[in-house]
């Protein structure tokens, strides 16, 4: 009988601590800590920044002093040649960090842009654009 109820208890307990937990994003670093090289894995809509989708599947993401400047090169699309850091691009963005330190605003012409930083680890970032809800999965290359 006292077996069954430990029992009873731990498999209650074990329920319920499964159903209490609510899994959110790890974020172990904020968007001072991004840099380098990532290559776009996923995403789940459309980034228009001044009529162009700056996030694609496969694209190549390069973050230069945090997410100041942002270079995208997009295979068989690059149309512009960048001579100080020697890289061939698709279109580059500059983004200003909110106070926050987890979102940057990217001005354009129609109007500023709000992106967040959803998950960051080591090897994997998650953007998610504010304009529609659209998010980016970055995988770290270099």
């Amino acid at each position: 009988m006292f077996k069954r109820l430990v029992l009873l208890v731990t498999f209650w307990a074990a329920l319920l601590s499964a159903f209490s937990c609510t899994k959110t994003p790890a974020i172990e670093y904020d968007l001072d800590g991004v840099e380098g090289k990532w290559l776009v894995t996923s995403t789940t809509g459309e980034f228009i920044i001044s009529h162009e989708n700056v996030f694609t599947t496969e694209d190549t993401v390069r973050f230069y002093n945090g997410v100041g400047s942002i270079v995208i090169s997009r295979p068989g699309q690059n149309r512009y040649y960048d001579e100080i850091k020697n890289v061939h691009y698709y279109y580059k963005l500059s983004g200003l960090v909110n106070e926050d330190r987890l979102s940057f605003l990217v001005p354009a012409a129609d109007k500023a842009h709000t992106f967040e930083l959803v998950e960051s680890g080591k090897d994997r970032l998650v953007f998610q654009y504010k304009g529609n809800g659209a998010k980016a999965v970055l995988k770290k290359e270099e």
